[in-house]
């Protein structure tokens, strides 16, 4: 290191400060040695006298403490001006930018990996050993701070990078060259791959972090194929050395046969597993070991000779073009400068990738693969890059990094970001990027100004005033879209675009409330416009608002930010197919329509007929309009009108709105509300009236006629078939070819084809039901890319048909019944708009998360005879109707009594007097008795809740509280019969021989927890009771050698004296059995799945999740089996859950192991026919809360009783 001397008298308070901080007159955390005093003290006086070079060199070999001592002597200098000019200048120099360092010193990098193989754990460390961050960080870090590049409070929170990331810092390599290094850092898990992709389009190298114990997993395969995309050379890392199991060996080994890379170690390890102490470079024959604070200490010393012999081994490996060849040839001892300069000439050409290897985690192999990246990666000027000439034809031409040249950049991310508002990510390629300066969109060839430009260091940013080729920085006030090519106008030039795959998964989102749909649309409007994968489109047959992406995760976490960041409440589920409906049969129509009314009346004749498009019709139809034909499109183009009328009977100017007239009902079908195609419509002939005749008569007439005759057709309904290319880049790796293939067979698809591309891929195509395309992901493992195009409309199979004309119809009337806009005005009253026979109530469903409340209407039915009883055990005919709906955050309620006084102040239908009268029902996660909240998990302030006591303050008629199970128990006879699947038909009650004076039903759910319930009718009396039951709560029984480990290692993982059946069955239990089987595999605990939804998600691909799954599932079973002998439900049981829903598939096959437990698990004949008699059912209620339809149930019943 240079010695600088004092040279001024000026210099001598600031070198005071520095000898008081260093001297511990002043406030510092640790003692700082002599050496380290006398280091700082000579490079701030140097620029403290006025020098005009600041050397980095000098900031960037001092150790961490230096820095910092630094950083804090010049928090405390006096205010001079001159000193603060300098102290900026410092931190302008120091603090990482590129400063006056050639454009061969600049690196421009993406650290790109599949999830969990440690990319953001790496740039944490490649940040703190180049100064840029004061401290290392962990992912959901232990402090509450977490890595510097997650800066979402999402990512933080579930421990995975969401969004890329970008930074710059300094490195100064052994050899003492500085570099200014770029870096991106991006997510790994497959949902988030187009962050991976756009980053990649503008990198001119990258890392490639590989996981030592997966090795090359399904993001691997993806993150190789897109540097393959965009040319990039990169270097690889083989990370986490450190971890038991970690295998380097086979991680090179896949490396060559997965990706087919010519790939080669320049590190050999010192050890292995928890004894992994440092690399030895193969290159220079050193070895390295990283001791001290955090590994900060890099110290070389000699190859240990056990190892000499494999490091020459290995360095003879590294033959890698022709010059080195024939250096190897004249002298085997080549040295290192020259085999350094092979490696980067054939790293750039991307015929080869250097190896390296350590473990981020435990601070070592980091500053080794920094020195690696400064070598071996290209700078900007090593890169050649090209574009098209739009004023020469799209002629190509050659992009300079020259900032003489007129500019050229890519604007490839948006983002918003606090407080600069939208930030554009640009990367320079040619000529430079000044502030203020107005660039033009190539795409719309709009010009726009700059406002700002900003260095970015994850969610921080720094101003800067202009930008050269190879940067990358933020401009504030441009608005393009990613992907867009950028100028100064003084060329018209393009680049090659980003390439945006396709969307693989569809979700229905939709708002609470006409607020949250204000705020919802804000969100969808930025989100759309930040990542082009996102796709947000309104169904025009459901008119549902649709959001598309990568996967469920991307999805759900788009969803999420919603709620978090625009404070929207909205909910997700499942889109509704596009059906189509249609007619088989030829059919006329012969309609008059014919009103008088005493004036003008209204006359209108059509006659003709209806008759489906025949194949080879609708086939040349979607020839002709290949790629403009939608699912949402389609039946504009598959319905044909046609006037066949010769003579005069219906003047021309009314066969317009006869057209239009029955293109208002092709909207709408009959069977499922879906529109109708393959349709010809044929006008042959009508009446008209001189007088009466009019468009809307003749509109009217057509719409009669419709109706009239479209049953005769025998209609059917279409399923929308995709075309499906199960990609990999055009390929599908050849060894998951048998599981797609396979599974698209399963999921009612024809494979057409398939082609072997290369050894290592094939090409997939095939057609299939677009609802369960979706499912297929998960057979490939992530492996590959989706393209999805519509193919045509085929008729459903009967058995389908029926149950989705069952779901309409079952929606038309939960529609018709909450209608959500029927507010009783103020001026009327309860009777006005009910009737006499009616009443208002009230219905929660609290969770630990939510509390929903509805007001409704509710009323006797017509036709329902008064018997004068006032008893509520007679079955009510009720309907209901909803007049408003809330959600509240359960932490934003201090306690039951302050959300119903808001929700009643906000409820537009409530007034004082009606209060008196209102039964509110609501249904908690607690023990009740005597209407008192005993113990509740969820919700502990709310403890000693008293439902008497608030109804009396409150002024309410009635407060029940219940128990949430038994809350959902009252929702079982509210249940549909096309909301059940059958898991066991059993013997149906009005079948079922028996004298039993009661019927008994039963409700189970293995959710968080497992829940169980049951409601009991009295034949008598028809008097229903509910009750929760602590079933769940029988201790767990092992039936063989397997089971009884289980219940040892269930007992010491959750620390219980007594294992019962809800410890395996819930939720939790999916990721603790993934541990039991993985343990007994010797797998790696800590790379095993920890949610639940993760572990089904992984059933049938993953061999100890699928064991968890089935062991889950069979004691389950034998907890049916148990309930059956138990209860003798003859009105049946019914699942429900969310455990229950991710392995329903799973369930309801043939020998599940579900099944298994629950059919032969009693080893009597007489008791198995027990169960198999018992009605069993998984409820499929397509997102309707069966706490809360219980709680109205129950509220119906005792509001009609008090009437």
């Amino acid at each position: 290191m240079r010695i600088f001397f004092i040279e001024t008298a000026v210099d001598a308070p600031y070198i005071s400060v520095l000898i008081r901080l260093a001297s511990g007159n002043m406030a510092f955390p640790h003692k700082a040695d002599a050496r380290l005093v006398t280091e700082v003290v000579a490079f701030l006086a140097n620029l403290s006298s006025g020098s005009t070079y600041c050397d980095i060199g000098t900031w960037t070999a001092l150790d961490f403490g230096a820095r910092d001592l630094a950083r804090r002597a010049l928090k405390v200098f006096p205010a001079d001006l001159a000193v603060h000019e300098q102290c900026n200048r410092l931190l302008k120099r120091c603090f990482s930018t590129r400063g006056n360092l050639p454009l061969d010193r600049v690196r421009n990098i993406g650290i790109s990996a599949h999830v969990d193989s440690g990319k953001t754990t790496l740039t944490e460390r490649v940040l703190f050993y180049t100064g840029r961050i004061e401290d290392i960080h962990e992912i959901q870090g232990s402090d509450g701070v977490g890595c510097k590049m997650d800066h979402m409070e999402l990512e933080r929170e579930k421990g995975i990078t969401i969004t890329s990331a970008a930074t710059y810092c300094q490195w100064t390599t052994k050899d003492k060259d500085d570099y200014h290094i770029n870096i991106i850092d991006t997510p790994g898990h497959v949902d988030f791959t187009f962050e991976v992709e756009r980053s990649l389009r503008v990198l001119d190298g990258a890392v490639m972090v590989v996981c030592a114990i997966g090795c090359v997993q399904s993001q691997t395969v993806t993150v190789d194929r897109q540097m393959q995309r965009y040319e990039v050379p990169r270097i690889i890392f083989i990370n986490k050395l450190d971890r038991y199991g970690s295998e380097p060996y086979t991680a090179l080994k896949q490396l060559k046969t997965k990706l087919g890379l010519c790939a080669a170690l320049t590190q050999v390890p010192l050890g292995a597993e928890d004894k992994f102490a440092g690399v030895v470079d193969v290159v220079r024959r050193e070895a390295h070991h990283f001791e001290g604070y955090k590994g900060l200490s890099w110290n070389t010393t000699e190859v240990p000779a056990k190892l000499v012999e494999q490091v020459e081994e290995t360095r003879k490996d590294s033959n890698l073009d022709d010059d080195l060849a024939e250096s190897f040839l004249v002298d085997e001892n080549v040295p290192a400068d020259e085999l350094e300069r092979a490696i980067r000439r054939q790293t750039i050409a991307r015929k080869f990738c250097p190896v390296l290897l350590g473990s981020a985690y435990k601070n070592k192999g980091v500053q080794p693969l920094l020195d690696a990246v400064c070598k071996y990666l290209p700078s900007p000027g090593d890169r050649t890059y090209s574009g098209y000439d739009q004023s020469r034809n799209a002629e190509r031409v050659e992009i300079t990094p020259d900032e003489k040249k007129p500019f050229l950049g890519m604007a490839f991310k948006s983002q918003d970001l606090p407080p600069n508002g939208t930030l554009t990510y640009m990367r320079v390629y040619q000529g430079s990027l000044k502030k203020g300066q107005s660039v033009v969109d190539t795409k719309t060839n709009k010009r726009q100004s700059l406002k700002k430009l900003l260095r970015l260091h994850s969610s921080e940013t720094r101003e800067v005033t202009s930008a050269g080729p190879g940067d990358i920085v933020a401009c504030t006030g441009l608005d393009v879209f990613s992907g867009v090519t950028c100028t100064d106008g003084k060329i018209n030039w393009t680049m090659s675009p980003l390439h945006i795959p396709a969307p693989v998964v569809s979700l229905s989102i939709s708002p609470a409330s006409r607020e949250d749909s204000t705020k919802m649309a804000k969100a969808l409007a930025r989100f759309k416009r930040e990542d082009p994968t996102f796709i947000v489109s309104t169904d025009p047959g459901t008119k549902e608002t649709i959001v598309s992406g990568m996967g469920e995760l991307h999805l759900f976490i788009y969803a999420e930010r919603i709620r978090r960041e625009y404070n929207a409440n909205v909910t997700t589920g499942e889109p509704r197919v596009n059906f189509r409906e249609a007619i088989n049969e030829r059919v006329p129509f012969d309609y008059t329509h014919k009103r008088q009314s005493g004036g003008r009346g209204q006359y209108g004749k059509v006659t003709g007929y209806f008759e489906p498009l025949s194949y080879d019709e609708v086939q040349e139809i979607l020839t002709k309009y290949q790629g403009e034909i939608t699912p949402m499109n389609a039946s504009k183009y598959l319905t044909i009108f046609q006037n066949n009328i010769r003579g005069n009977e219906i003047p021309k100017n009314f066969i317009a709105y006869i057209e239009k007239g029955f293109r208002e009902c092709l909207e709408e079908g009959p069977l499922t509300g879906s529109a109708v195609c393959n349709l010809r419509i044929v006008l042959e002939g009508g009446k008209h009236h001189e007088v009466d005749s009019s468009e809307v008569a003749f509109k009217a007439a057509a719409q009669g006629a419709f109706e009239q005759a479209f049953y005769g057709g025998s209609p059917t309904i279409l399923q929308p078939v995709m075309v499906r290319a199960q990609e990999c880049g055009s390929t599908v790796p050849t060894d998951k070819t048998g599981s797609l293939m396979s599974g698209i067979t399963v999921r009612k698809g024809l494979v057409t084809g398939s082609e072997a591309l290369t050894d290592l891929d094939t090409l997939v195509r095939a057609k299939g039901p677009s609802e369960e395309h979706v499912r297929l992901h998960n057979r490939v493992e992530g492996h590959g890319e989706w393209a999805m195009d519509f193919h045509a409309y085929e008729e459903m199979p009967a058995d389908d048909q029926e149950s989705v004309k069952k779901q309409y119809v079952q929606r038309r009337a939960r529609e018709k019944k909450l209608e959500e806009h029927a507010v009783i005005p103020r001026n009327r009253s309860i009777e006005s708009v009910g009737g006499p026979d009616s009443a208002l109530i009230i219905a929660g469903d609290i969770g630990g998360t939510n509390c929903r409340l509805r007001l409704l209407l509710v009323s006797k039915a017509a036709d329902k005879k008064d018997t004068g009883s006032d008893s509520e055990s007679e079955e009510p005919k009720t309907k209901t109707q909803l007049l408003y709906a809330a959600k509240y955050p359960t932490a934003s309620c201090p306690s039951l009594e302050e959300a119903l006084t808001r929700f009643t102040s906000e409820a537009p239908a409530l007034d004082e007097a009606e209060m008196s009268n209102v039964v509110c029902v609501v249904g908690l996660p607690s023990d009740v008795k005597n209407n008192r909240v005993a113990r509740i998990a969820n919700i502990p302030h709310w403890v000693d809740t008293d439902g008497d006591a608030i109804a009396e303050k409150l002024g309410l008629g009635k407060i029940v509280l219940l128990n949430d199970f038994e809350s959902a128990c009252w929702g079982i006879p509210m249940l549909d019969e096309s909301e059940l699947i059958c898991l066991n038909s059993g013997i149906p009650i009005n079948k079922a021989r028996t004298s039993a004076p009661a019927i008994t039903s039963v409700l189970i759910g293995p959710g968080t927890g497992l829940g169980e319930g049951y409601l009991v009718t009295a034949r008598a009396t028809n008097h229903v009771s509910a009750h929760a039951s602590e079933g769940a709560w029988v201790s767990f029984a092992p039936q063989d050698e397997e089971e009884f480990e289980l219940l040892k290692f269930v007992k010491k993982d959750l620390g219980v004296p007594r294992v019962v059946v809800e410890h395996l069955t819930a939720g939790p239990a999916l990721p603790m059995l993934t541990r039991f089987y993985g343990q007994k595999e010797g797998m790696d605990l800590a790379d095993l799945p920890k949610t639940a939804p993760e572990v089904a998600g992984k059933y049938a691909t993953c061999p100890v999740c699928t064991k968890a799954c089935d062991k889950a599932m069979e004691i389950l079973g034998r907890e049916l089996a148990f309930l059956c002998l138990k209860f003798k439900p003859q009105g049946g049981i019914f699942l429900i859950g969310n455990v229950v829903d991710s392995l329903r598939d799973s369930i309801l096959a043939e020998g599940s192991s579900l099944r298994k437990g629950l059919f032969h698990s009693l080893y009597h004949p007489i008791l198995e026919g027990i169960v198999r008699d018992t009605p069993i059912n998984i409820v499929d209620a397509n997102g309707v809360s069966m706490g809360m339809e219980g709680a109205i149930n129950r509220a119906t019943r005792l509001a009609l009783a008090r009437l």
